[in-house]
């Protein structure tokens, strides 16, 4: 099945899918995902990364309150800060892992066992 775009630009597509898979005009195909899926796909902003990280952080009950530190930059994330044991160390990171929007991880969270 082909049908052609605004621009004029004939495209093949799957017919069940109704996904571009050709240009006849040899330029390369943009993509964009349906409305239903745009939510999963779109890129969070650093800001909204750090304020889902801190949210998960602030629930968490095995992880002290005030005492983890998190920056973001381009989606990895990066956690500084003291806590006493560590269970309370791996309970932040795995909280950070699980958040939407995080490419990844770093953590600088130091564990003072003797407190």
């Amino acid at each position: 099945m082909a049908y052609e775009n605004s621009g004029g630009i004939v495209q093949e597509r799957d017919s069940a899918d109704d996904v571009p898979i050709r240009s006849s005009a040899g330029q390369p195909l943009q993509f964009e995902f349906p409305a239903k899926d745009k939510q999963k796909w779109e890129r969070w902003s650093d800001e909204q990364i750090k304020l889902a990280v801190m949210t998960a952080l602030h629930w968490d009950l095995a992880v002290p309150r005030d005492r983890v530190h998190v920056s973001v930059d381009r989606g990895w994330v990066t956690l500084s800060g003291h806590v006493a044991r560590e269970y309370e160390r791996s309970s932040a990171e795995a909280d950070a892992r699980m958040t939407r929007g995080v490419t990844g991880v770093t953590s600088a969270i130091m564990c003072r066992s003797g407190e």
